[in-house]
């Protein structure tokens, strides 16, 4: 009878030993399931991590780029030979055009007298006593000056030099400089002869040999359209 008894108690101790380990196996399973997802997640976060991160960066030397190989004159970007005869504007010597006044000059003696130049988007320097334009092909310069002096009594034609007088008032004295593939240059005198103040411009065009055709066709254009915008200030 006790060995029976023994016998009983042996096969329930071991019924309930492999119960307690199965139900370990089953909650060690679930711990490494757990852990799996756990791990899974983690990844596919690091993932869309490492991709929002490297959108900016791309963005970034794209925009480096862009910047390096950009080229501006003024405030603009500008091809060799994209200024034309349309970008030429009207503007006002002593206001637009910096002028220097000599002393005991009367400024209102020109006041609004108006020339044209490249427009100020192509304008790269200011001066006290006038404005450059330079591109690649070609550069505009100008210069200003109030001062005082009676119209010229030794005119030399010879030398490129001319005397008119317009109207009742004013004397317009022309003084040509160089003049040929490379170079332009026209001085001008307007003398009130009421009160002998003298505007002195100076018009300066160099070119450049590479763009030979393109700067003395706008050249020999804009020299032209210069001198006829001179002349209607004071006829």
């Amino acid at each position: 009878m006790k060995q029976k008894v023994l016998f009983l108690v042996t096969i329930i101790s071991c019924a309930v030993m492999t119960a307690c380990a199965n139900k370990e196996i089953e909650t060690t399973t679930d711990v490494v399931t757990e852990s799996a997802e756990t791990v899974k997640l983690t990844v596919e976060e690091n993932e869309e991590l490492q991709t929002e991160s490297v959108e900016p960066t791309e963005d970034t030397t794209q925009t480096a780029e862009t910047t390096e190989f950009e080229e501006v004159i003024g405030d603009i970007d500008v091809s060799a030979e994209q200024l034309t005869m349309a970008d030429m504007t009207e503007q006002v010597v002593g206001l637009d055009i910096p002028m220097v006044a000599n002393e005991g000059t009367d400024k209102t003696t020109f006041e609004n007298f108006t020339v044209i130049f490249p427009s100020p988007m192509f304008i790269t320097e200011y001066s006290d006593n006038g404005a450059s334009a330079k591109l690649e092909s070609i550069d505009f310069e100008i210069q200003a000056v109030l001062t005082t002096g009676e119209p010229s009594n030794n005119i030399r034609e010879s030398m490129g030099e001319t005397q008119e007088y317009i109207g009742e008032n004013y004397v317009l004295e022309k003084r040509a400089g160089r003049n040929d593939e490379y170079a332009y240059q026209m001085s001008y005198r307007i003398i009130d002869t009421t009160n002998n103040n003298k505007l002195m411009i100076t018009l300066t065009i160099n070119k450049e040999a590479e763009y030979q055709e393109y700067c003395n066709n706008l050249a020999d254009e804009f020299s032209e359209a210069f001198e006829e915008a001179v002349r209607k200030n004071i006829q």
